[in-house]
């Protein structure tokens, strides 16, 4: 809000002159500190664009000294020269004059430079490069920045408010024992490594909630899929008298003994019998004995399988059609 309000083309321009140092920042990428050639103002743009892309501060482009990547040079091998870009860690880069729009304006520092009217020479830029090296050096903080109300003269109540906030904020960075501790930088990159795994861990952590969500969803279908090919449930997912009576069931395979009872398989036999074809369904270690069954359970034995089986099937063509509709 504060450097929204500082970069106002009708308070900015007075403060954007030849060698006024400033910093730029597009998106992700940080150009750091960069020098002021010149401040054109460009054609108004169509009446068709939003209000956002038609503002005055967009009709304004900085001409910018920025040390950028040698890949970026102005005589490219094969044409024109690439788009512009900071150098890479321990590159040396080259200065060269890079037009930034006005919003991409991150600071305004008060610091001025005297520059060469010639900058076509790679010397004279190079020259500049050395002397906001230095500056850097000279400053170990940071460069020292045009304050919005003591040296720009900004009285708007809510941004004074925010100045003072802001001050305050920084004061109390300052006096922070961490500020002034002998930690060195790769311990404070090591801190700030920790800090964007805690990151990518929260990520993962939500992307797996998710995940674990769409699970359910996909077998919560599947589940329906097969109650309703089994008689449980309708095509509108209303609970059948078939399903209330599987419902009722707490223990063993209650789709089976469910199909049990409705294909009648429990009317003809005693309690004995009745007893023995429940035992089936009490869980044991599987066994290699042979058991041979006497004649009266054969026909059970055999309507528990084929209802065993008819399930099965269900579920094999389920997951057969998922299959053929995921690929």
């Amino acid at each position: 809000k504060i450097m929204s309000e500082m970069i106002r083309p009708e308070r900015a321009l007075l403060y954007l002159v030849p060698g006024r140092l400033v910093k730029v920042r597009d998106g992700s990428t940080d150009w750091g500190w960069g020098v002021v050639v010149n401040v054109v103002k460009k054609p108004p743009a169509s009446s068709t664009l939003p209000p956002a892309l038609s503002a005055p501060r967009n009709n304004y482009i900085v001409d910018t000294l920025l040390h950028c990547s040698s890949s970026s040079s102005e005589n490219g091998a094969n044409g024109p020269r690439s788009k512009p870009c900071p150098p890479r860690q321990g590159e040396k880069g080259e200065m060269h004059v890079v037009p930034v729009p006005l919003p991409l304006l991150s600071g305004l520092s008060s610091v001025r430079i005297s520059i060469p009217t010639d900058l076509r020479p790679p010397e004279a830029r190079q020259n500049i490069l050395f002397a906001v090296q230095e500056l850097g050096k000279r400053y170990p903080q940071g460069l020292p920045k045009l304050h919005p109300i003591t040296d720009m003269g900004i009285e708007e109540t809510e941004l004074v408010d925010l100045v003072h906030k802001l001050d305050g904020l920084e004061q109390k960075l300052c006096s922070h024992p961490l500020n002034k501790s002998d930690q060195s930088e790769q311990q404070l990159s090591w801190y700030q490594r920790k800090a964007e795994l805690n990151h990518e861990i929260q990520q993962l952590k939500s992307k797996m909630r998710d995940s674990q969500l769409q699970k359910f969803r996909d077998e919560l279908k599947n589940r329906s899929r097969v109650l309703k090919m089994l008689g449980h449930i309708d095509t509108d997912g209303v609970l059948q008298l078939k399903g209330r009576a599987a419902c009722l069931i707490d223990t063993g395979d209650e789709l089976l003994i469910t199909e049990l009872m409705f294909n009648g398989t429990f009317n003809e036999l005693d309690h004995h019998q009745v007893a023995s074809v429940v035992s089936c369904f009490v869980p044991c270690e599987k066994s290699s004995e042979q058991i041979r069954l006497r004649n009266e359970l054969s026909k059970p034995m055999m309507q528990l399988s084929e209802a065993a089986r008819k399930i099965a099937e269900v579920h094999t063509y389920l997951l057969y059609h998922h299959y053929l509709l995921s690929h």
